[in-house]
């Protein structure tokens, strides 16, 4: 106890050096926003999280204190007033105020000399949606795709939908089409944290049409960046103002006359590119070095399995207990790609029977998925073995439907259908297509022996399971693949950002990819976010075909 008593002391003053350490840390990149200070404060050492490195990074660029000021810069005084030439000329059908001064009472921060406080209003006019008919919108391909609050990410972004797409199949006023780069926002919160998160509309070939409840920004003159108010509408001034004046308790909603009311910090063009390169550099990294971070983050678990397996059970990693094979060597596990604290080795009939039994679980929780075929139990596979940890010591390749070891996957159908063991067996689907999976009379045997084998890996298991159930084949697919792309280009030492993920798992994986539509991947990348499954560059690369 004496010794517990003592760790918890050292644990507690780590906790409070942490803090403090956390705190000088930010300080100094407030100083000197740069790539440096900003990687020192992703180090484990400070602990501070990700979303609030971003809000901090976007907080001093709306403050003036991202990058340098420049003397040759027109004065945002300046600017303003060309804007408000351009502003008298109007622009039909959009909603434009006349907005009184910024109150020195209303003025949130000080700006830096060149900058001068205005109004959204005194830059930008919304133009609201159209309320499209219900009798059109369809789940079908159709010509257009109805934008909706469900577009957008809570921290800014556009959001696919994939299988939740609203099209729309009736004719439409060319007025509410919007084009590639329209800056929107919407105007009802439908899910916390959205009200007032910006988009741009994609160029990915796809007609958006402007819905109602969504504002779309027109900026009365090309002085003005919307990439800057991108960001300034992520900022945390922006969304408690309209969180202020809001209306609406379960469900709540703002109006353009409301936004265009906000006072804006405003500087000079060349600043606000400056200021938006500049976010986008470090957001970018920080993307990157949380990534790494996690991965980092979860070797270090496999390397603290190993060690407390060693002490408490005796278990050497690198010492089998029986003669080892070439295969279940220290070398050749590592260029399995396998991590420190999995099992040295196993017998061919004992890792057969173990894949057998995982396969009979996922049999048994999928027994009333209608989705349920051969194809979605291998990718439940791939994603049970890289990203929940279970050994099944599987070998993938890049095929048509996914990572898939169909080898493997047909021994332990052979296995589980034997005499013996009664848990499941393999039969054409009556629809022709693929194989399904008929339960055997020890399958829910089998399922509780395989539940208790999971051990501390269940809930991630379970968690798996649950997110994957009734999900439609295709997007499983969809899904297994970009993870598996994501994984192998961590493998190979890269960074991936979306577009390079996407690229890979679409373009680089197999021929037959390129026919699923764009907007799927994105969908499915977005889902993989949303949900943290996120890979870690472990586990062995997929063997292209």
């Amino acid at each position: 106890m004496a010794l517990c008593d003592a760790l918890a002391a050292q644990q507690q003053e780590r906790d409070t050096r942490h803090a403090a350490l956390s705190r000088a840390a930010l300080a100094r990149f407030a100083d000197a926003p740069t790539r440096a200070n900003l990687e020192l404060l992703v180090h484990s050492s400070f602990a501070i999280p990700p979303a609030q490195l971003r809000n901090s990074i976007i907080t001093l660029a709306v403050r003036g204190k991202l990058v340098a000021q420049d003397a040759t810069d027109d004065s945002a005084e300046a600017l303003l007033r060309e804007i408000a030439v351009e502003k008298r000329k109007g622009v039909e059908g959009e909603i434009a105020v006349s907005p009184s001064p910024v109150e020195e009472d209303e003025r949130p921060f000080p700006l830096p000399p060149s900058w001068k406080w205005a109004r959204l209003g005194d830059i930008a006019s919304i133009k609201h949606g159209f309320a499209f008919s219900s009798e059109n919108f369809t789940s079908e391909a159709a010509p257009f795709v109805l934008t909706t609050p469900g577009n957008f990410h809570e921290k800014g972004g556009f959001r696919y939908r994939g299988p939740k797409t609203k099209y729309y199949r009736g004719a439409v006023d060319p007025d509410f089409i919007f084009k590639p780069g329209d800056l929107i926002i919407p105007m009802t919160e439908q899910a916390a944290g959205l009200l007032g998160s910006p988009a741009f509309i994609p160029d990915d070939g796809t007609t958006y049409i402007h819905n109602q409840r969504l504002g779309k920004l027109n900026f009365f003159s090309d002085f003005t960046l919307p990439g800057f108010f991108f960001w300034f509408f992520n900022c945390t001034f922006f969304r408690n103002e309209l969180s202020r004046t809001c209306t609406g308790m379960k469900v709540r909603h703002t109006s353009p006359k409301r936004i265009l009311n906000v006072p804006v910090p405003m500087c000079s063009l060349a600043e606000q590119r400056r200021i938006v390169a500049k976010v986008d550099e470090l957001t970018a990294l920080v993307d990157q070095l949380e990534a790494q971070l996690a991965a980092a983050r979860a070797k270090g678990e496999k390397l603290l399995e190993a060690a407390v397996a060693q002490c408490v059970m005796g278990f050497d990693p690198a010492q089998p207990s029986e003669p080892a094979s070439p295969a279940a060597t220290p070398d050749a596990r590592k260029a399995d790609g396998f991590l420190p604290g999995m099992s040295a080795h196993y017998r061919e009939s004992d890792l057969v029977r173990r894949r057998a039994r995982v396969a009979a679980f996922l049999v048994h929780e999928f027994k009333t998925d209608s989705h349920f075929h051969r194809t979605k139990l291998e990718k439940l596979n791939h994603l049970l073995e890289y990203h929940c940890g279970v050994e099944l010591r599987r070998k993938p390749i890049r095929d048509e439907r996914g990572p898939n070891d169909f080898r493997a996957l047909l021994e332990a159908e052979r296995f589980a259908a034997g005499a013996a063991q009664g848990w499941f067996t393999v039969h054409d689907n009556p629809d022709g297509y693929g194989y399904d999976y008929r339960p055997g009379p020890r399958l829910a045997a089998a399922a509780n022996e395989q539940r208790r084998a999971f051990g501390d890996k269940l809930p991630d298991v379970q968690r798996l399971v649950n997110l994957l159930r009734d999900k439609p084949t295709k997007e499983c697919e969809i899904i297994a693949t970009l993870y598996a792309a994501w994984n192998d280009l961590l493998l190979a030492g890269q960074r991936p950002g979306d577009d390079a993920i996407v690229r890979e798992a679409r373009e680089n994986w197999h021929p037959s990819k390129k026919k699923i539509p764009l907007t799927s991947w994105r969908a499915g990348l977005d889902w993989m976010r949303t949900n943290q499954i996120i890979p870690r560059g472990t586990g062995r690369p997929v063997i292209p075909r």
